[in-house]
């Protein structure tokens, strides 16, 4: 359901964004000056909107993986003092 729903929500949503840019702020002068209709900026709003989204979602799965995939203490680092203070508020937790 999810997968159907979002994905309406969102055009809903992108949609309900171009009306406010033409109504709000008056963009349908500007953009006839320019030359582009209504529905064509519409369209690029929507192929910009799919565009972000795609990126974002690329770019925090590849920050999942980075950050999951790094390991910032190795075993050289046993008697760091960030680890001895780790160690010691994760025994103070347990009591």
């Amino acid at each position: 359901m999810k997968f159907f729903l979002f994905p309406i929500l969102t055009l809903l949503g992108v949609v309900l964004t171009a009306v406010m840019w033409v109504n709000l702020f008056q963009l349908q002068d500007l953009l006839r000056s320019a030359g582009i209709s209504l529905s064509d900026w519409l369209w690029i709003d929507i192929i910009w909107t799919i565009g972000s989204g795609i990126f974002s979602w690329g770019l925090s799965r590849d920050i999942a993986i980075w950050s999951t995939d790094t390991n910032i203490m190795d075993d050289t680092d046993k008697d760091h003092p960030l680890v001895l203070k780790v160690k010691h508020l994760a025994f103070v937790r347990d009591e």
